[in-house]
């Protein structure tokens, strides 16, 4: 009796000595990890190695986690400075002046964890575009975007681009009506007639080059008179 206790007393050690042996290598697998880490711009996640068309304005967002946490992020545009920044996982990139309008170039990116891991280099494909310039008339008045105006009926609202390249079209939407298009960089937006029913309304316009590149959306708010 007393040898077959024994025996399942050892099988019992001998099972958790395989539990913490098997938990002690599966941390330091965990520890091993590189960084992982994600480039976004706008709402869209960045895949590395393609190519992504980008105002001069806007940001990359990096993120990274880690177990340990993130000690770094260090990052270089094109044959630039390379550049290491301390973090705590996250870092907001701007454009460098230099690299607009210059064609295609990187932005290389990879991550240090506060163990001394590192992740691998991650590249992306920049170029940046000069976007339409977009403006809407009401007559003679220049409206401003997000501003709310009064509407007479009959009155000629009249949309106008311009961009280096040319403009192809202007998009715009009156109300939840469906998108309507204006060929070339300027036309004439036809209020109908029941909307002088609704009391108010919205107008939304955005423009697009000969490049493909696009103007941010554009809001007008009208109350009839």
């Amino acid at each position: 009796m007393g040898k077959g206790i024994k025996r399942r007393r050892l099988l019992i050690i001998l099972v958790l000595a395989v539990l913490l042996l098997a938990g002690a290598c599966s941390d330091s697998q965990t520890e091993a990890e590189p960084p992982y880490f994600t480039a976004v711009c706008g709402a869209k996640i960045m895949v590395p190695g393609n190519l992504y068309r980008l105002t001069s304005d806007e940001q990359i967002l990096i993120s990274a986690v880690h177990p340990s946490g993130i000690a770094s992020i260090t990052y270089r545009f094109g044959d630039g400075e390379l550049i290491q920044e301390a973090t705590e996982g996250t870092l907001l990139l701007s454009l460098p002046q230099e690299f607009s309008g210059t064609g295609i170039f990187s932005l290389n990116v990879y991550v240090t964890a506060k163990d001394g891991n590192e992740s691998s280099w991650a590249q992306y494909l920049l170029t940046t575009t000069t976007v339409p310039e977009l403006s809407l008339y009401d007559g003679e008045k220049l409206l401003t975007p997000d501003q709310e105006y009064v509407f007479t009926p009959g009155s000629a609202l009249i949309c106008m681009a311009t961009h280096p390249q040319g403009v192809a079209s202007i998009t715009y939407r009156l109300g939840d009506q469906e998108l309507q298009t204006i060929s070339g960089d300027a036309g004439e937006i036809i209020v109908p007639e029941d909307f002088m029913l609704k009391g108010r309304f919205s107008l939304n316009i955005q423009a697009t080059a000969t490049d493909g590149a696009q103007s941010p959306w554009r809001q007008y708010l009208f109350v009839v008179e």
